[in-house]
Parts: structure tokens; sequence; C-alpha cells
């Protein structure tokens, strides 16, 4: 069964089709529970999670930097680290990480062009924004 059902990392059900998993998704949530929806092909691992219409939700979200900066009240706190490696002539790559609920986790990608005071490219982790906003549980992380 393609469609798979967790909660706070547990499978909770397995269904054939779309159609019945997103209807047992809403019930959970009218439970106060936080689910999550996956769709995979083996029964090795649960594949991709997708959101309530079935389209994949990608690890990274691009973000604009005022968005970015109304997250960051959110977490114990916050630091960058500069990517010597990766960066270049041209950019300069930064890692941001930040601590929620006393865990450490990769928090954004950034990429500034030389010598700008915001990034170019911002790709913040989709997981983190879902528990900011409370559609998804922290110790799914």
């Amino acid at each position: 069964m393609p469609y798979c059902i967790t909660v706070a990392g547990d499978i909770q059900q397995c269904f054939p089709d779309f159609a019945t998993a997103r209807s047992d998704i809403q019930e959970l949530r009218n439970q106060g529970q936080k689910p999550r929806l996956y769709y995979s092909t083996s029964f090795a691992h649960l594949g991709c999670e997708i959101d309530d219409n079935g389209v994949r939700i990608p690890d990274y979200t691009n973000m604009q930097w005022c968005d970015y900066a109304k997250l960051l009240p959110h977490f114990a706190s916050s630091w960058s680290i500069t990517d010597d490696e990766l960066s270049n002539d041209r950019y300069r790559l930064v890692d941001v990480y930040a601590q929620l609920s006393g865990r450490e986790y990769h928090l954004a990608d950034m990429a500034y062009a030389r010598g700008e005071i915001t990034p170019k490219d911002l790709r913040v982790n989709t997981c983190l924004i879902r528990v900011i906003q409370g559609l998804m549980d922290p110790n799914d992380l």
C-alpha cells in the first residue's frame, strides 16, 4: 500500500489510495494530532512526504529574507558558518543552524554574492518551518 500515515514517527496506517489516506489524515488532525503522509512503492522505506493535494513536500523551501527573519525568534539560538570549501570569488556560501526543543538542526543554506549583505539564494529547512507553524510535531524531526 503506497500511502502511509505517520504520527510522531510511528506508522499508523497504510492505504491503497490517496482519497482514503487524505480522509484519515483529516480525522487525525481533528483529534489534535499532527499526522504526516508519505508515498512510496517500496516496502523498505517510507518514500517522500506529500501534502494534502498529493504533491511532494521538498526538504528545503526557497524563501525571501524578510520572511526568513520572522522565523528566527522561534528558535532558542541560531548561528551561521561560512563554507570556505564551496565558496568562491563570486559567492560566499553559508550554513545556518538553529536550536529548537533543546536540539540543533540545519536551518538554512544561503548564497551571498560577494560584497552583498542579504543572500541571493536562501533555502530553509521545510520541516522546521512546519514545526513552527504547528503542522508537524517537533518529535518528528
